[in-house]
Protein backbone atom coordinates (compact mmCIF):
# COMPACT_ATOMS: atom_id res chain seq x y z
CA UNK A 1 0.00 0.00 0.00
CA UNK A 2 1.28 3.42 -0.87
CA UNK A 3 3.04 5.63 1.73
CA UNK A 4 1.48 8.76 2.36
CA UNK A 5 3.85 11.02 2.28
CA UNK A 6 4.84 8.71 -1.27
CA UNK A 7 8.59 7.68 -0.56
CA UNK A 8 7.89 3.76 -0.79
CA UNK A 9 8.79 2.18 -4.08
CA UNK A 10 5.29 1.08 -4.88
CA UNK A 11 4.17 4.54 -3.62
CA UNK A 12 6.36 5.83 -6.08
CA UNK A 13 5.16 4.32 -9.48
CA UNK A 14 1.52 5.21 -8.03
CA UNK A 15 2.17 8.82 -7.51
CA UNK A 16 3.68 8.84 -11.45
CA UNK A 17 0.20 6.76 -12.87
CA UNK A 18 -1.83 9.61 -10.58
CA UNK A 19 -0.22 12.20 -11.98
CA UNK A 20 -0.21 11.15 -15.49
CA UNK A 21 -4.15 11.15 -14.95
CA UNK A 22 -4.07 14.77 -13.38
CA UNK A 23 -2.20 15.66 -16.25
CA UNK A 24 -4.75 13.79 -18.43
CA UNK A 25 -8.06 15.35 -16.64
CA UNK A 26 -9.98 17.80 -18.27
CA UNK A 27 -8.93 20.86 -16.12
CA UNK A 28 -5.24 20.37 -16.51
CA UNK A 29 -6.04 20.18 -20.27
CA UNK A 30 -7.48 22.78 -20.77
CA UNK A 31 -4.93 24.86 -18.42
CA UNK A 32 -2.12 23.20 -20.84
CA UNK A 33 -3.61 24.17 -23.67
CA UNK A 34 -4.14 27.77 -22.76
CA UNK A 35 -0.40 28.06 -21.34
CA UNK A 36 1.09 26.39 -24.09
CA UNK A 37 0.85 22.38 -24.39
CA UNK A 38 3.65 19.64 -24.41
CA UNK A 39 6.59 21.69 -22.72
CA UNK A 40 4.94 22.78 -20.00
CA UNK A 41 3.15 19.64 -19.48
CA UNK A 42 6.58 18.39 -18.94
CA UNK A 43 7.80 21.01 -16.92
CA UNK A 44 4.58 20.12 -14.40
CA UNK A 45 5.39 16.59 -14.64
CA UNK A 46 9.09 17.44 -13.13
CA UNK A 47 7.88 20.01 -10.47
CA UNK A 48 5.06 17.80 -8.99
CA UNK A 49 7.84 14.58 -8.73
CA UNK A 50 9.91 17.48 -6.99
CA UNK A 51 6.82 18.75 -4.96
CA UNK A 52 5.70 14.66 -4.54
CA UNK A 53 6.13 14.93 -0.06
CA UNK A 54 4.11 18.19 -0.56
CA UNK A 55 1.37 16.87 -2.82
CA UNK A 56 0.79 13.66 -0.91
CA UNK A 57 0.29 15.84 2.40
CA UNK A 58 -2.06 18.13 0.71
CA UNK A 59 -4.05 14.95 0.24
CA UNK A 60 -4.09 14.17 3.55
CA UNK A 61 -5.38 10.60 3.50
CA UNK A 62 -5.84 8.39 6.17
CA UNK A 63 -4.80 4.62 5.93
CA UNK A 64 -6.75 3.29 9.35
CA UNK A 65 -8.79 0.61 8.74
CA UNK A 66 -12.62 0.54 8.89
CA UNK A 67 -14.25 -0.12 11.89
CA UNK A 68 -16.41 -2.99 10.20
CA UNK A 69 -13.22 -4.91 9.82
CA UNK A 70 -13.39 -5.30 13.97
CA UNK A 71 -16.80 -6.57 13.88
CA UNK A 72 -15.63 -8.99 11.36
CA UNK A 73 -12.50 -10.16 13.76
CA UNK A 74 -14.81 -10.17 16.46
CA UNK A 75 -16.79 -12.64 13.92
CA UNK A 76 -13.93 -14.79 13.76
CA UNK A 77 -12.92 -15.08 16.91
CA UNK A 78 -16.44 -15.94 17.88
CA UNK A 79 -16.65 -18.91 15.07
CA UNK A 80 -13.16 -19.82 16.32
CA UNK A 81 -14.98 -20.84 20.09
CA UNK A 82 -18.13 -22.32 18.91
CA UNK A 83 -16.96 -25.82 18.60
CA UNK A 84 -15.85 -25.43 22.23
CA UNK A 85 -19.38 -26.44 22.98
CA UNK A 86 -19.65 -29.52 21.36
CA UNK A 87 -16.58 -30.31 23.08
CA UNK A 88 -17.70 -29.64 26.26
CA UNK A 89 -20.67 -31.87 25.65
CA UNK A 90 -18.45 -34.14 24.21
CA UNK A 91 -15.78 -34.84 27.41
CA UNK A 92 -19.23 -34.45 29.70
CA UNK A 93 -20.89 -37.70 27.71
CA UNK A 94 -17.53 -39.49 27.98
CA UNK A 95 -16.69 -38.81 31.53
CA UNK A 96 -20.28 -39.77 32.71
CA UNK A 97 -20.33 -42.62 30.45
CA UNK A 98 -17.06 -44.00 31.70
CA UNK A 99 -18.19 -43.34 35.43
CA UNK A 100 -21.42 -45.27 34.51
CA UNK A 101 -19.33 -48.24 33.33
CA UNK A 102 -17.12 -48.35 36.63
CA UNK A 103 -19.86 -48.16 38.85
CA UNK A 104 -20.94 -51.58 37.22
CA UNK A 105 -24.76 -50.38 37.19
CA UNK A 106 -25.97 -50.65 33.67
CA UNK A 107 -23.09 -50.85 31.39
CA UNK A 108 -25.15 -50.15 28.70
CA UNK A 109 -25.90 -46.68 29.54
CA UNK A 110 -22.34 -46.27 30.26
CA UNK A 111 -21.45 -47.33 26.44
CA UNK A 112 -24.00 -45.69 24.73
CA UNK A 113 -23.04 -42.42 26.60
CA UNK A 114 -19.14 -43.00 25.25
CA UNK A 115 -20.74 -43.74 21.66
CA UNK A 116 -22.35 -40.22 22.24
CA UNK A 117 -19.32 -38.66 23.19
CA UNK A 118 -17.02 -39.39 20.57
CA UNK A 119 -19.54 -38.75 17.90
CA UNK A 120 -20.22 -35.66 19.75
CA UNK A 121 -16.21 -35.04 19.93
CA UNK A 122 -15.71 -36.43 16.39
CA UNK A 123 -18.46 -33.32 15.15
CA UNK A 124 -16.65 -31.14 17.57
CA UNK A 125 -12.71 -31.89 16.12
CA UNK A 126 -14.49 -31.32 12.04
CA UNK A 127 -16.23 -28.22 13.13
CA UNK A 128 -13.08 -27.29 14.67
CA UNK A 129 -10.90 -27.39 11.29
CA UNK A 130 -13.55 -26.67 9.44
CA UNK A 131 -13.99 -22.93 10.86
CA UNK A 132 -9.86 -22.91 11.36
CA UNK A 133 -10.37 -23.02 7.95
CA UNK A 134 -12.62 -20.38 6.85
CA UNK A 135 -10.67 -18.36 9.32
CA UNK A 136 -7.85 -18.63 7.26
CA UNK A 137 -9.47 -17.65 3.84
CA UNK A 138 -12.03 -15.02 5.18
CA UNK A 139 -9.04 -12.99 7.19
CA UNK A 140 -6.67 -13.39 4.29
CA UNK A 141 -9.84 -11.93 1.73
CA UNK A 142 -10.40 -9.58 4.05
CA UNK A 143 -6.74 -7.76 4.36
CA UNK A 144 -6.04 -8.05 0.29
CA UNK A 145 -9.88 -6.27 -0.17
CA UNK A 146 -9.27 -3.69 2.45
CA UNK A 147 -5.46 -2.87 1.42
CA UNK A 148 -6.53 -2.94 -2.24
CA UNK A 149 -9.99 -0.11 -0.81
CA UNK A 150 -7.01 2.05 0.87
CA UNK A 151 -5.00 2.29 -1.59
CA UNK A 152 -8.31 3.07 -4.09
CA UNK A 153 -8.95 5.83 -1.61
CA UNK A 154 -5.40 7.11 -1.31
CA UNK A 155 -4.94 7.49 -4.96
CA UNK A 156 -8.41 9.33 -5.66
CA UNK A 157 -7.70 11.43 -2.49
CA UNK A 158 -4.06 12.26 -4.18
CA UNK A 159 -5.63 12.87 -7.74
CA UNK A 160 -8.29 15.19 -6.40
CA UNK A 161 -7.02 16.77 -3.34
CA UNK A 162 -3.25 16.97 -3.82
CA UNK A 163 -2.50 16.00 -7.96
CA UNK A 164 -4.77 18.27 -9.58
CA UNK A 165 -4.86 21.34 -7.63
CA UNK A 166 -1.00 21.55 -7.21
CA UNK A 167 -0.42 21.38 -11.01
CA UNK A 168 -3.95 24.28 -11.80
CA UNK A 169 -1.63 26.59 -9.38
CA UNK A 170 1.49 25.89 -10.77
CA UNK A 171 -0.13 26.27 -14.50
CA UNK A 172 -1.32 30.11 -12.73
CA UNK A 173 -4.90 29.58 -13.92
CA UNK A 174 -6.95 31.90 -11.65
CA UNK A 175 -9.77 29.35 -11.49
CA UNK A 176 -7.79 26.76 -9.87
CA UNK A 177 -8.19 28.36 -6.55
CA UNK A 178 -12.17 28.10 -7.26
CA UNK A 179 -12.12 24.68 -8.30
CA UNK A 180 -9.89 23.37 -5.16
CA UNK A 181 -12.58 24.83 -2.77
Amino acid sequence: MPDPDGTGADAGTAFEQVLDRALGSGQVKEALDRSGGTPARERLRAQALQARSAIAAAAGVDHREEPARDACRFLSVRAMLVPGVPAVTAAFFLILGFSMITLDGRPYIGEGLITAGLIVGAMAAGAAVGDAAWFFTTSARGRSDADARAREDWELALLERGMVPFLLRELDDPRASERGR
